[in-house]
């Protein structure tokens, strides 16, 4: 259904809502996923500015192969979103296609939403500080990618809210140490996806035994992020903003699971490729 409410878009389920006009069969959802999942390993294969083997291996990663690709669910269409709206900020003539890709991106869920407005504002500071290098941009391209992702983001944040009627989670604004630990680990668990040797593996941590040692391990793993990042202003300052995005939404109203947090490795990699890899 496409009920408001809950962080997720309605542009998944729009997708899945067409293709059961033509295949009724329940497999129809795990046919648009697929097509969806493999859409972003091609964009990522094709355009990241990284080393054949770098591109092999994220795309045989946890996050990638397994929680995003494997099952079926709605942030496969968020990660395609990322990479081409990546793709079009490193292009000739970025502003139509990144306008685009941002305004779908808002559409899918809270996480693709916090991930754009990153996107954008390193990209903006990497057109700023070289703007006596780059050539301007076409007026009617910049006037219609600000309209797509204006209208994109709009759309999203209508979708996001919930419809009169459904459960809520509440907003946390009150200070609670013990939530503010389950925050700080969700880095960690997103860069070090290892969980334990058991059969009931499923989003679990090596380390979920010992909390405050995972928590500063996800503090460590932010600073190690930022350090390899640190010297190229743009990739720092889009890793910066997302991550302090989803750390923020994290505190205010859901840790979540790993697919959640898995959204800190999405940031990073993006940051890499604005970067130039």
């Amino acid at each position: 259904g496409m009920s408001r409410g809950g962080g997720t878009g309605y542009l998944f389920p729009l997708l899945v809502f067409l293709v059961r006009q033509v295949w009724t069969s329940p497999r129809a959802m795990q046919l648009a996923h697929v097509v969806v999942a493999a859409a972003a390993v091609l964009v990522f294969v094709r355009w990241a500015p990284l080393g054949r083997r770098e591109r092999a291996l994220f795309a045989l990663g946890y996050f990638p192969f397994f929680e995003y690709a494997v099952i079926s669910r709605n942030y496969a269409a968020g990660a395609l979103f990322v990479w081409l709206a990546c793709a079009a900020a490193r292009s000739r003539r970025p502003a139509l296609a990144l306008g685009a890709a941002l305004g779908l991106l808002c559409q899918t869920t809270v996480y693709g939403y916090i991930l754009a407005i990153a996107l954008v504002c390193g990209w903006l500071l990497d057109r700023w500080l070289h703007r006596g290098e780059m050539a301007p941009l076409p007026g009617v391209e910049v006037a219609a990618g600000l309209l797509l992702a204006v209208t994109g983001a709009v759309a999203g944040l209508v979708q996001f809210t919930q419809a009169p009627g459904t459960k809520v989670l509440p907003w946390r604004f009150a200070w609670d140490p013990g939530h503010a630990l389950r925050v700080l680990m969700m880095p960690w668990r997103a860069f070090v996806p290892l969980s334990r040797p058991e059969l009931n593996f499923w989003n679990a941590n090596l380390l979920d035994a010992w909390p405050a040692v995972q928590a500063v391990a996800g503090v460590l793993t932010l600073v190690l992020a930022a350090a390899l990042l640190w010297r190229c202003k743009l990739a720092l300052v889009t890793f910066g903003i997302g991550a302090s995005g989803l750390l923020a939404f994290g505190y205010l109203q859901l840790v979540g699971q790993v697919r959640h947090q898995g959204h800190f490795w999405l940031l990073f990699v993006a940051a890499l490729w604005l970067s130039g890899g």
